[in-house]
């Protein structure tokens, strides 16, 4: 017979199915409803799994705004003064596009280059 799992792990495990089956709710709301004992949310597994999550999705989202910041001043010293637009449209870029345009960038001659460059790898 499989040995019972220790309570803070059903605890963690109830939370979670409800966090998903229950997604209006808080998580005070569910701790109320189900009289759950007040456990420090950061000692949970869900929290720090969720927590790692989104540090590694920041981390991410950060290299590309650098990168974008980085290439955007690189093509208005390239190219002179752009309109804001186009920095918009490098950071709504995914990184290995950004990337790309960061190496392209090297050959532009005129602001026609950068529209041919966004027309040909935007999509």
């Amino acid at each position: 017979m499989p040995e019972a799992l220790p309570l803070r792990e059903v605890l963690d495990l109830v939370e979670t199915i409800l966090v998903y089956k229950l997604p209006e709710l808080s998580r005070e709301e569910i701790r109320t409803m189900l009289h759950l004992p007040d456990v420090e949310l950061q000692e949970t597994r869900f929290y720090k799994e969720v927590f790692a999550e989104g540090e590694a999705r920041g981390k991410v989202r950060g290299k590309a705004l650098g990168e974008a910041h980085l290439t955007w001043r690189l093509l208005q010293r390239r190219l002179g003064p752009l309109p804001a637009a186009y920095e918009e449209r490098i950071r709504s870029l995914p990184i290995d596009r950004i990337e790309a345009l960061g190496e392209a960038l090297l050959d532009f001659q005129s602001r026609d280059d950068l529209e041919a460059w966004f027309s040909a790898n935007a999509g």
